[in-house]
């Protein structure tokens, strides 16, 4: 489960840093383990679910997740600008499972960060081909 913990430093924006980030590393976002499994983490509901909370404000966070949560409006007003390969991969996973499994979830997060819809499609065109 710390596992999952760790992905969530980036979240679903902070989980990675690849060896060529596009970039510096002082400039990129808080970054952790690079060996994390996005794909396992989607596959898990009940994991999947606690991020979804976190992020909707359902639950208190734990420290990597709130990380995450607390570095996303910045990489959401900058479309992604400072994210990594990796990070931009691990979003685009993470949310499009997001968007599928929690659909009125993800509504509401989106509203919470971008009421106005004016932030999510740069964010969403950035992370699109990771």
């Amino acid at each position: 489960m710390k596992s999952f913990y760790i992905l969530f430093a980036f979240f679903a924006v902070c989980a990675a840093q690849t060896v060529a980030p596009a970039t510096s590393t002082s400039e990129a976002y808080y970054t952790s383990d690079e060996n994390v499994d996005i794909e396992a983490l989607v596959s898990n509901h009940d994991a999947m679910k606690q991020y979804v909370d976190c992020f909707t404000g359902k639950v208190e966070c734990g420290p990597e997740a709130g990380a995450a949560k607390g570095e996303f409006p910045d990489a959401l007003s900058d479309a992604c600008a400072k994210c990594t390969q990796v990070q931009k991969h691990t979003s685009k996973v993470f949310f499009a499972e997001f968007k599928k499994s929690f659909p009125a979830d993800y509504e509401a997060m989106k509203k919470a960060f971008d009421a106005e819809n004016k932030l999510f499609p740069a964010f969403d065109a950035a992370i699109a081909n990771a």
